[in-house]
């Protein structure tokens, strides 16, 4: 494979030995433009590593909404919970939309554990819906007993969704823990567009589409046989810079996995 030049033979190597310039340059840069940059030369390639290891870094990711973690990611591995949605999408693509929150999408049997761990161990307190008990342990349990469950949600795949809210020191902060009638995977296929299905788990982020989603800024509407329940989805994403695709293009080369 090719390997990257020497420093001395890149004209611009200079530029890549100082973190404060070779960050903004990074920093306005795609994905595939940033993995490029970094094999032009070795101090390029060094530059590219480093801004990496401080951008895309989960643990301060989520200390927007969680104040522990390596607690909480521990959590995820035994319960194979996933970050999904907005936020999962604001990591990858190295933003911040304001009024987001953070849905964690969890295996059947285990939405009670991952929400004691978020009212006990972070202080989040379960806001119901009118249609809800006011303990959320009557909504879910620690026990799946595989029957078919009733869908009430929009989004296919989703048995329940429990919103938490508290007021911390990062101001105002929401999580939306959702329990997946299946699995997690089997939910994010079923998004009303391509450019959410991006997700998080213990040790790693996933783009199901990033060529599409962070090079093209296209997302692709999935929901083709039932309507678009909420338009302001289409608006939303629209405004966050994002070409709204009801078919798919005849160049489908972005949305291939």
């Amino acid at each position: 494979s090719h390997q990257p030049q020497s420093a001395d033979e890149c004209v611009i190597g200079e530029v890549f030995c100082c973190a404060p310039v070779y960050d903004n340059i990074f920093s306005h840069t795609s994905p595939r433009e940033l993995a490029r940059l970094g094999r032009s030369c070795h101090a390029a390639y060094a530059a590219s590593k480093d801004y990496s290891r401080c951008t895309f870094n989960i643990n301060r990711h989520l200390f927007g909404f969680i104040s522990e973690p390596l607690l909480f990611r521990s959590l995820q591995a035994r319960t194979g919970t996933l970050i999904a949605g907005s936020n999962a999408l604001q990591f990858l693509d190295r933003t911040f939309y304001d009024e987001t929150d953070m849905d964690m999408y969890v295996h059947p049997g285990h939405a009670r554990e991952v929400m004691d761990y978020v009212v006990e161990r972070e202080g989040y307190e379960f806001k119901p819906h009118s249609r809800q008990p006011q303990d959320y342990r009557n909504i879910v349990s620690d026990k799946w007993d595989n029957t078919r469950i009733r869908q009430d949600y929009q989004i296919k795949g989703v048995r329940s969704v429990l919103s938490l809210e508290k007021h911390g020191s990062n101001g105002y902060q929401k999580i939306q823990v959702i329990e997946c009638a299946m699995s997690p995977f089997d939910t994010f296929i079923n998004f009303h567009s391509t450019c959410v299905m991006n997700f998080i788990a213990f040790d790693a982020a996933y783009s199901l589409y990033p060529i599409a989603t962070f090079e093209d800024w296209c997302t692709l509407q999935v929901w083709q046989e039932r309507p678009l329940h909420d338009i302001s989805v289409a608006i939303k994403y629209g405004q966050w810079g994002f070409q709204w695709l009801s078919a798919l293009p005849l160049s489908t080369s972005s949305f291939y996995l």
